[in-house]
């Protein structure tokens, strides 16, 4: 397999539409968030609850890969949209929800390999 291509193509995204949080259709907005590396989820293994959600908070930024979030016209940094999604709890623990049920690990954990 050419190496190149598996560089671009190794790391899982997954697109979740939230717009139906800020008064839109689900549609209207959305973000998309990659995978985290090997040392990202062993940072995060055995941490839960409230620990959880504040280291989460922390580096939700960095996972955002893409979103549709303008002001102005103007794209607004990942940044903005992570602590968007931190001021709506409901926002906040949906996406956090289906980008966890969306990675592979969680789904080869559910019994399925991905084979």
């Amino acid at each position: 397999m050419d190496f190149q291509k598996a560089q671009q193509s190794g790391i899982f995204k997954t697109k979740i539409e939230i717009g139906t949080y800020f008064g839109g259709k689900k549609e209207d907005a959305w973000v998309v968030l990659r995978e985290p590396t090997a040392a990202e989820a062993n940072a995060m293994m055995g941490i839960e609850g409230a620990e959880l959600v504040k280291r989460m908070g922390k580096v939700l930024p960095d996972y955002i890969d893409d979103h549709n979030f303008v002001n102005d016209g103007e794209p607004v940094s990942a940044e903005a949209v992570g602590d968007l999604l931190l001021r709506s709890s409901g926002a906040f623990f949906y996406v956090m929800r289906r980008w966890q049920e969306s990675l592979p690990l969680a789904k080869m954990t559910a019994g399925n390999s991905g084979k």
